[in-house]
């Protein structure tokens, strides 16, 4: 078996018994192992990288049932994609992201002239990997909206780590270090809303709100599901948590979370997943 120093991929069976196990290179960041469902076809799709502080650079392989690699995504910029999230979509295409270093004056808050900040660049790509839609973050979310601070560099102001298409067919992202979701429109590019953090445009009607969050999940009852880290929650705590949202009314309603206590605390990492039997699956991250 893998020492607890080996990178690599593992599915285990409900009584924790390996059922697959794929070792990887050292000094390589392994990812984002799930199973994704194209057109009714079950796929695994993992991430393998190199990291840089809080993100990474590499490729997503895709397997079929027989673990057979099938198909690679990633950006092709040099640098390459991000370790976070790949969302294959049933029209062939995928959405990936990547963190892009740009220079930037950070004088005006205390860090270097000659800065640089970790913009996010996302895309969507077609089955030639053809780039069809993309979108940069500095471009819509302002600098001054992250909770980090502004005299670092590199400033890793968004820190993009979910994407997911949501019912009409436009883009939701989750960037913890804006504590934010926001919305994103498909064809035009344009923010659609933004939900938590400092440009937060909603009302939580009876919850005290997500911070510094992971995992947003959009369930076919149209609720929202994510894994709050709870970073700035007094005192910090973490949970799971679905909420009801009205996109007319800019409000929403926690309609369950898990635990409802205080007594669990990740920082960061984490997932919440809803499963087609109706239960959560909750990974804890750093405990």
């Amino acid at each position: 078996l893998m020492s607890s120093a080996d990178p690599g991929l593992m599915i285990v069976d409900n009584s924790g018994e390996p059922v697959y196990l794929q070792p990887t290179a050292a000094g390589q960041f392994v990812t984002d192992f799930k199973r994704q469902v194209v057109n009714g076809m079950p796929y695994l799709t993992y991430y393998v990288g190199t990291p840089f502080g809080g993100w990474a650079y590499g490729a997503y392989y895709v397997m079929d049932q027989s673990y057979t690699i099938v198909d690679t995504w990633t950006i092709h910029d040099g640098r390459g994609a991000d370790e976070h999230d790949l969302l294959l979509l049933d029209n062939g295409h995928a959405l990936l992201f990547t963190y892009v270093p740009v220079a930037a004056d950070l004088s005006p808050y205390g860090g270097p002239a000659q800065g640089t900040i970790m913009d996010i660049y996302l895309e969507e790509q077609d089955a030639a990997k053809n780039v069809v839609f993309s979108w940069r973050a500095s471009d819509h979310l302002p600098l001054t909206d992250t909770y980090m601070a502004l005299s670092e560099s590199p400033l890793d102001y968004a820190h993009t780590n979910a994407v997911a298409l949501d019912r009409d067919g436009n883009i939701l992202i989750s960037s913890r270090n804006l504590s934010e979701i926001t919305k994103i429109n498909r064809q035009t590019g344009e923010v659609m809303w933004r939900l938590g953090g400092r440009s937060n445009q909603f009302t939580f009607t009876n919850d005290i709100g997500f911070t510094f969050q992971h995992a947003i999940q959009r369930l076919a009852t149209g609720h929202l599901l994510l894994f709050d880290n709870g970073n700035r929650h007094t005192p910090p705590h973490s949970r799971a948590v679905e909420y009801e949202i009205d996109e007319a009314t800019k409000t929403i309603t926690r309609t369950w979370h898990y635990p409802g206590d205080q007594s669990v605390f990740s920082p960061f990492m984490a997932n919440a997943q809803r499963l087609d039997n109706g239960n959560t699956l909750i990974g804890w991250g750093a405990l």
